[in-house]
């Protein structure tokens, strides 16, 4: 065929489509839009000079990556265009055009529901909600029938709020089809992420969290029995929805932190939750200081610094908090504090010489006085287990630790347009770092180069970290004494 499938260049003659048209299936399996998309582009002007089939599956196929690029205009204009040829091909099926043999009028029907459900997918995608219902109505009528259909109608519903009738939509698709194979085999952990978006919007968030973690057990067991199976298909490509998920649960986890803080200042009423099992006074204590934790966070997020700060120093004053929560709370109070322009009261929370060890970053709960009280009075309680963290978190010790309260300090003092000291911090943070320096490191030395009207040195480092795309390089801190501020600073 003469043709190279490294380069989309190469295609141009009708005869090399095929094999164009199959590499773009597959780098859309692989889930690579735009590489597919570049290719469908340079088939679709050979749409004319081709056989009809190929010519309707390369356009179905450019609907498809637009919208997984999210570009449902131009699928739309696809759509349209697909059904104005659909309508001539019924009115007039001898004019002239190769027409394929397979193109019979069943297949027209099915192609005509594939194009109004593509239409649909658009319309939702542009929240155009009254045509999309007059689509969804038309479809509907045609007694066709499919998990595709019914996911674009519970989403309709989604979209209107209409959260009760969604939920109907999917959870009687489940039952009637209980034993179709797409829905068991490819989608059920799309169904309990639908599930989930839908129940957190009826303020169910216990329910949400719960069919949010199915839909990540049943995308791993997916894959895994794709994986272990002797008939490998291209679908195992696509079925990965692991980093949407993590991505949904993620939300859903911040915002019921913020429901639970603006609730806490509207002051809801709190319903009291079903007998469950024990639990010992340190796991309260422990449970208390995470929640104070990501309220700052969240807090800070939100740009709600006087809350941020409050949580804090809430937090600085539990007697019983780890060493990992009261550095995080430092952090956190020192960020708030510099919003509201309190700079001595910001890098007086910033202390890296009291981080000596690892024993500093910990999440580790000491034993309280009445954790021992409860294990006294228990005869027959169970061996303890060594307490740990329960995942691995950054900083891991105690020189990184240090490193991250130089680059804050650091940051505080370029703020105030403080050159000397801010490069003094920035270079102890740099040493202490080590080699691999985290990419926002760029940003502060790039501006603190700007500050000190250095911009031979801006340059250089430019250069040779960004003369092309790389990846996180390290610097080389500068003697101190060099900085100096000249009248030219600006």
């Amino acid at each position: 065929l003469h043709c190279s499938l490294d380069g989309v260049t190469t295609l141009e003659e009708p005869d090399q489509c095929t094999v164009f048209y199959n590499m773009a299936v597959l780098l859309y399996h692989m889930r690579q839009y735009q590489s597919a998309l570049l290719v469908v582009e340079k088939l679709f002007r050979f749409i004319g000079q081709i056989d009809e089939t190929l010519s309707w599956k390369i356009c179905l196929l450019m609907c498809e990556l637009d919208l997984c690029t999210f570009q449902p205009e131009n699928a739309l204009a696809t759509v349209v265009h697909l059904d104005k040829l659909i309508s001539e091909r019924v009115i007039s099926p001898s004019n002239g055009l190769s027409h394929s043999p397979n193109m019979l009028i069943e297949n027209l029907e099915v192609l005509k529901s594939k194009i109004s459900l593509y239409k649909i997918r658009c319309l939702l995608m542009l929240k155009s909600l009254r045509i999309c219902k007059k689509e969804l109505r038309q479809l509907q009528n045609t007694n066709i029938s499919s998990t595709s259909l019914t996911y674009a109608r519970a989403n309709f519903e989604y979209f209107k709020e209409n959260h009760i009738r969604a939920l109907k939509i999917l959870t009687n698709n489940q039952q009637t089809n209980s034993s179709s194979i797409s829905l068991q085999t490819n989608s059920s952990h799309c169904f309990y992420n639908n599930l989930s978006c839908i129940h957190f919007h009826l303020h169910k968030s216990a329910f949400a969290l719960f069919y949010m973690r199915r839909a990540l057990a049943e995308n791993n067991r997916l894959l895994i029995e794709q994986l272990n199976s002797n008939d490998k298909q291209l679908i195992v490509h696509n079925i990965n929805r692991k980093y949407e998920i993590l991505y949904n649960l993620d939300t859903i986890t911040t915002l019921c932190i913020v429901l639970i803080i603006v609730s806490r200042k509207d002051g809801t009423k709190h319903y009291p939750a079903p007998p469950g099992n024990t639990i010992r006074i340190g796991d309260m204590i422990a449970l208390k200081c995470s929640i104070l934790t990501a309220a700052a966070y969240v807090s800070l997020c939100l740009n709600d610094f006087v809350s941020a700060k409050n949580y804090a120093t809430y937090l600085l004053e539990e007697p019983r908090a780890s060493s990992g929560h009261k550095y995080l709370a430092r952090l956190y109070l020192s960020e708030s504090l510099l919003a509201m322009n309190k700079i001595d009261l910001a890098i007086s929370q910033l202390d890296a010489e009291s981080i000596k060890t690892e024993n500093d970053l910990s999440f580790k709960m000491s034993i309280t006085t009445v954790d021992k009280e409860e294990k006294s009075d228990t005869p027959e309680a169970t061996p303890t287990v060594p307490k740990a963290d329960l995942v691995s978190w950054l900083p891991r010790d105690a020189r990184v630790g240090q490193a991250i309260v130089y680059y804050n300090i650091a940051a505080i003092y370029a703020i105030t347009n403080d050159v000397e000291k801010a490069f003094k911090h920035f270079n102890l943070f740099v040493n202490l770092f080590g080699k691999t320096q985290p990419a926002h490191s760029f940003q502060l030395k790039f501006y603190l180069d700007l500050l000190d009207g250095n911009r031979h040195r801006l340059q250089i480092l430019l250069k040779e970290n960004f003369g092309h795309l790389t990846s996180n390089k390290s610097f080389v801190a500068f003697p101190t004494i060099t900085h100096t501020l000249s009248n030219n600073n600006s």
